[in-house]
């Protein structure tokens, strides 16, 4: 029989100490928050959990913190991903070759170098247009823009307030789950990819190529 996952109750000073709903017996807060992301259809603000549960956001959000820290201290199977102001549960990175074998994800589903580089801009320099991708590239990137928008790795975010007023591209969620990474204050060093080709680099963080078991990386902000 599976272990509930032991998970600290809420600090004093919480929603609840400031007169909100309170919660049902025997859950804590971190633990509610997690049922309700694992039911959720998509990833979930703060703001919409603190709806449901009937507590402010700042309590949300200490829960979230509490609930990431103890997911990834159990050894457990899944972790807590951030992408902008929006939560999700996700697999843990480790998991991810034995993933890839059992959803029968194939090697040809991997990207293309062109496909690796053209995300590594939007990743570290997003949000970027067109027109700057291919100033870094040298070459025209149209087609792999659309490949990766057509992947949902990258999405628009809509148009620049300058000349021409082109859109703007950044990573998506399921950039993060693809690469197993909880945020993108995960991604490797800039000096680590530089250092190496950014297909090989890329090639092994994504979920459907990885051959072997990576350590964590450390937790840096990305460069601009």
């Amino acid at each position: 029989m599976t272990e509930a996952l032991p998970v600290p109750a809420p600090v004093d000073g919480s929603a609840q100490a400031q007169g909100a709903t309170a919660l049902p017996p025997g859950i804590a807060l971190p633990a509610l928050c997690e049922a309700l992301l694992f039911v959720a259809a998509a990833p979930t603000s703060a703001e919409e959990l603190a709806k449901a549960v009937g507590m402010p956001s700042d309590a949300i959000n200490g829960a979230l913190d509490e609930l990431a820290v103890a997911l990834a201290a159990s050894g457990r199977g899944l972790r807590l991903q951030r992408h902008g102001d929006r939560y999700a549960l996700t697999s843990a990175p480790p998991a991810a070759r034995i993933i890839a074998r059992f959803l029968g994800l194939h090697r040809t589903e991997r990207l293309s170098p062109a496909a690796l580089e053209t995300l590594a801009i939007v990743a570290y320099r997003g949000p970027v247009t067109r027109g700057e991708i291919e100033a870094i590239r040298g070459v025209d990137s149209s087609g792999v823009v659309q490949t990766l928008l057509a992947r949902e790795l990258i999405e628009a975010l809509g148009r620049r307030s300058s000349v021409g007023q082109p859109v703007e591209y950044a990573v998506t969620a399921n950039f993060l789950r693809h690469f197993g990474l909880a945020s993108l204050a995960e991604l490797p060093p800039l000096g680590e990819v530089n250092g190496r080709s950014v297909e090989e680099t890329w090639d092994e963080r994504s979920l459907g190529a990885r051959e072997k078991e990576r350590a964590p990386l450390p937790e840096t902000e990305p460069s601009g």
